[in-house]
């Protein structure tokens, strides 16, 4: 139960982290607008020491922010996604035009919209304009929510590859501001990235990863399974150890109590280690896993051998029940039909009807053992895999029943065409149910209407049979597939109450499954599905 509580917090975490992480960026690209608009040089750049957030970066956040708010759910409206797709460009563009700038020595005058920043006070070329690895990782983000909610998986995919690459110069930046070194060379201190700017940049990235938990490279990290127990263990984990490991390197190389040399010696150590113990733990959930997994697989074998000592049993009583209710059926209508011929001048017409009422019920009852047997060898009946032609099966069952009533008005539509792969004996049988019904439930009215058919919903194709007879009331279509639920009586129309349920095995037998759908005197509709 613990462990349940557990794994629902740590979910609940991972839903909160996309909102929580917009609202984050938009906050502090407000906090920096208003910075520079009062002049308040701690929301520009935290201390004086450190780099100020760009006023154009800061826009940039509050339309990523946005644009991952919009985005951060699954299901959403039309509206939303598009608003949300439109700020994800902007954020894209005004990034994109920046870097041109950058490469082609242009000045779009882009980069002082907002507000102006004199070129001596931040002693650069270019006042007011992000730093080119800013706008990369904004461009890298903008597109990320361009594409995140693009409906395939590899939509997600990209969004969260481009998170991922990303989120690398702000975590590299933040741990320069840690670690408290400078870029070499190339990379001037005074165009760096500010520190609240690779924190947001980290945030925004890590709600792009989360905000498509099930889909994605994410996906297998977030999974119940041991990969992704043994992965959400270990990546913190390594990730902060090797974090510290290096802070306290360079802080003992700081204060002298090692050489460059005993540092790198002592690094590489300590990362032996880590790793070594982070292996060590995985290799233990591994094996635990393992053998849990022998021991639910010696647990299935056990019941799945009492199972089958169970059915045996149960077909032996099956036959030895319906053996020694057949004899006695047969001899009841035997006796009541030898009755009905040899003392028919006897009888009057009240004992002649209760005698075939007798005759009636027996037959009935041999059909229902019958229909019971039919239905419990289903189970165990092995579905033989072959193309089945449904349209040419529905064709022949059509013709069928118009020649068991050649003067019935029905007419019959079926579509062409469609081939599954199934066992065609199981499949004949559900069909033959299935229009069985309909051509029985349409018994009443003068002229009727049966359709065969097939349409696409969700990537599969979804079979119906249509009738427009007498329907049910859709209240009560939880009863429809249960075994000798009827929701007609046997005065009005007659049957066992098993067609159904040996119609539903069938389906499911064969990967699917099977819904209907109907109104009092309005029709039916069965809708079925064969795997995928």
């Amino acid at each position: 139960m613990e462990r349940r509580e557990s794994g629902g917090a740590w979910r609940k975490v991972v839903g909160a982290i996309p909102g929580g992480a917009s609202l984050f960026s938009i906050a502090i690209g407000a906090a920096v607008l208003v910075g520079w608009a009062a002049d308040i040089a701690f929301l520009k750049s935290v201390l004086p020491i450190w780099v100020a957030m760009k006023a154009n970066t800061a826009l940039g956040f509050i339309l990523a922010g946005l644009s991952l708010w919009f985005l951060r759910q699954e299901a959403m409206p039309p509206v939303q996604r598009r608003l949300g797709k439109s700020l994800g460009a902007a954020v894209a563009l005004v990034s994109g035009l920046t870097i041109v700038e950058y490469l082609a020595k242009l000045d779009l005058h882009i980069d002082q919209l907002i507000f102006t920043d004199s070129a001596e006070a931040v002693a650069t070329s270019s006042p007011g304009r992000m730093a080119i690895h800013t706008a990369l990782s904004f461009a890298m983000v903008g597109i990320a929510l361009r594409v995140m909610d693009v409906e395939t998986s590899r939509g997600v995919r990209l969004a969260q590859v481009l998170a991922l690459l990303g989120a690398f110069v702000p975590f590299l930046i933040l741990v320069t501001y840690v670690y408290d070194i400078q870029f070499p060379g190339a990379v001037n201190y005074t165009t760096s990235m500010a520190l609240h700017t690779a924190i947001t940049f980290l945030l925004l990235c890590a709600g792009i990863l989360l905000a498509r938990p099930r889909q994605g490279l994410i996906r297998e990290i977030l999974s119940e399974r041991v990969g992704g127990v043994v992965a959400r263990w270990m990546l913190p984990t390594t990730m902060v150890a090797l974090f510290v490991l290096g802070w306290l390197r360079l802080e003992g190389q700081a204060i002298g109590l090692y050489g460059t040399e005993v540092g790198l010696s002592v690094m590489v150590v300590s990362n032996i280690a880590v790793l070594s113990f982070v292996v060590w733990r995985m290799a233990r959930a591994l094996n635990r896993a393992d053998e849990k997994r022998v021991e639910l697989n010696r647990v299935l074998l056990q019941r799945a051998e009492e199972l089958a000592a169970v059915n045996k049993e149960l077909e032996a009583f099956s036959y030895s029940v319906s053996h020694d209710l057949r004899a006695p059926l047969r001899t009841l209508d035997g006796f009541s039909q030898m009755l009905l011929e040899d003392y028919v001048e006897k009888l009057d017409e009240e004992g002649r009807r209760r005698l075939e009422r007798i005759r009636a019920a027996s037959q009935r009852l041999g059909r229902l053992i019958d229909d019971l047997l039919s239905l419990s060898r289903l189970s165990r009946t092995e579905v033989k895999s072959e193309t089945v032609d449904l349209s040419g099966l529905a064709a022949a069952i059509a013709a069928e029943l118009h020649q068991s009533d050649p003067y019935r008005r029905v007419e019959f539509v079926i579509a062409d065409g469609h081939h599954v792969q199934g066992d065609v004996g199981l499949l004949r049988a559900a069909l033959t149910n299935l229009l069985n019904n309909a051509w029985k439930f349409t018994s009443k009215h003068p002229m009727a209407r049966i359709e065969f058919g097939a349409m696409h919903l969700n990537g599969q194709t979804v079979y119906f049979v249509k009738d427009d007879g007498a329907g049910f009331d859709p209240s009560y279509t939880n009863k429809l597939f249960a075994p000798f639920q009827r929701l007609h009586g046997t005065r009005e129309f007659d049957g066992s109450g098993i067609g159904l349920a040996t119609v539903q095995r069938i389906v499911r037998r064969h990967g699917g499954d099977i819904r209907a759908e109907a109104a009092v005197e309005k029709g039916a509709t069965f809708y079925f599905t064969l795997g995928k």
